[in-house]
């Protein structure tokens, strides 16, 4: 039992090494380039895609001119948030590309966050729950991190009726449309 517990408790802190390296790698402003949205988000999703709980809607789908692997590990960190806190209930992934951007929202049917707690979330090390699952408590921290390192705006909004949705802007720097 000791075995299991200190394995435990290194695998813990390897997760945390790496979530202290991404934040490190989210402050870098790495090369845009012209990329789908749709498509970042699609590769995220068959990454994370375990039990066929993402459902993916594109009201229209864009180019823009950004950072990939930053979308990629700002999606993914919000992503398994919402699959983890969202009651095994399907995670709805939007799309919808403007003239003035693209904007993502995952949205999850979970117990939501506390209005509380909202702005505090994005602190490093704090969690909406402190028990119920494991985690570093820096995913929506390192999210917050890259979008503001990019100049996206992250924001987390109390559901309809429960849960909570992740809304991501990407301002339009260049956009073109591509259905």
């Amino acid at each position: 039992k000791l075995r299991q517990k200190i394995s435990s408790s290194i695998d813990e802190m390897n997760d945390t090494i790496a979530q202290f390296m991404n934040l490190a790698h989210g402050m870098n402003k790495e090369n845009y380039s012209s990329c789908s949205i749709g498509n970042v988000i699609r590769n995220v999703a068959s990454n994370l895609q375990i039990d066929n709980r993402l459902q993916l809607h594109f009201i229209r789908d864009c180019e823009l001119q950004i950072p990939q692997a930053a979308l990629q590990q700002v999606l993914n960190n919000i992503i398994e948030n919402a699959l983890a806190y969202g009651d095994n209930k399907p995670v709805i992934v939007e799309l919808e590309c403007q003239s003035n951007g693209a904007f993502i929202r995952v949205i999850d049917k979970g117990p939501g966050i506390p209005a509380d707690m909202i702005e505090q979330i994005f602190q490093p090390f704090v969690r909406a729950t402190s028990n119920r699952l494991k985690g570093t408590g820096l995913g929506l921290a390192i999210a917050s991190l890259i979008c503001k390192t990019h100049n996206w705006t992250l924001k987390l909004l109390p559901g309809a009726h429960g849960g909570t949705t992740a809304q991501l802007h990407l301002p339009a720097q260049s956009i073109s449309e591509t259905i």
